[in-house]
């Protein structure tokens, strides 16, 4: 047990850096993650979004095509409002 928490506790390090030294739409490739040392079987929760997401406490990580990755924060299986903009204008959506 102890293992695990870790490993969740060291993810959502991970995610809040990335997600606090990047831009919006906080995307980064899924590569830069992993040399990090996020592991993805590690998460708290599934995200309630498309594209497909992992939710880590309060932070999460949606999954993009060609191998890069969006990081929100999130509060329980939804991504928070101030997110939503960002994540919009990805999908191709007007404001």
């Amino acid at each position: 047990m102890r293992n695990v928490n870790n490993a969740l506790t060291k993810n959502r390090r991970i995610l809040k850096n990335t997600y606090q030294s990047t831009p919006p739409p906080h995307q980064v490739p899924v590569e830069d993650l992993m040399q990090e040392g996020y592991v993805f079987r590690y998460h708290t929760h599934f995200l309630n979004e498309e594209p497909k997401g992992y939710g880590c406490y309060d932070y999460g990580v949606l999954l993009q095509p060609a191998g890069m990755c969006t990081i929100v924060q999130c509060e329980g299986t939804r991504i928070k409002k101030e997110n939503s903009f960002s994540i919009s204008l990805h999908n191709g959506a007007q404001p």
